[in-house]
């Protein structure tokens, strides 16, 4: 078909189409992201968790992590912790970090020798938790309004 001014269309780019369908579909902008955390009022809560994926090595910040998603009781909403276990090789949950005080909790007790500290043992463990605003970027500048989210910012203690 020959393009003539009566039944071509130019696109975002400037491009001359006669196609509406293909102009459609350039000018729509594809979501990039569609679940992005939600905000609750800071504080303590009540809070299940419901999923422990595996640790994971996160190229951005150089280091192993562990990500606890949490359900918020009664409401239902969703949370996510989010626990460092190190730069090495490895990942790693020394005496003094986080991951091992919120398991020590999870389990009730420290570890013994030989015992695996895995995720599972805070699956379908209901905790009292601490949520908190996350305010701050990767590069510890302001987040704009709309951008902040809440997490689960420690366990304080095992319910069930």
């Amino acid at each position: 078909m020959l393009l003539t001014e009566g039944n071509a269309t130019p696109t975002e780019t400037g491009k001359v189409t006669d196609d509406p369908k293909r102009e459609q579909k350039q000018r729509q902008v594809p979501v990039a992201y569609d679940n992005y955390p939600i905000r609750v009022k800071a504080g303590p809560y009540e809070a299940r968790c419901i999923d422990a994926p595996p640790t994971y090595f996160d190229a951005g910040f150089r280091r192993w992590g562990q990500a606890l998603t949490f359900e918020l009781c009664p409401n239902g909403e969703v949370l996510q912790a989010f626990l460092n276990l190190g730069t090495g090789k490895e990942p790693h949950a020394g005496p003094r970090s986080n991951y091992f005080k919120a398991w020590v909790i999870a389990k009730g007790r420290p570890p013994r020798r030989g015992d695996k500290m895995t995720a599972d043992v805070f699956l379908n463990q209901l905790f009292e938790v601490d949520v908190c605003d996350v305010t701050t970027d990767c590069e510890g500048l302001s987040k704009a309004e709309p951008l902040i989210y809440s997490k689960v910012a420690r366990l304080v203690r095992r319910l069930t």
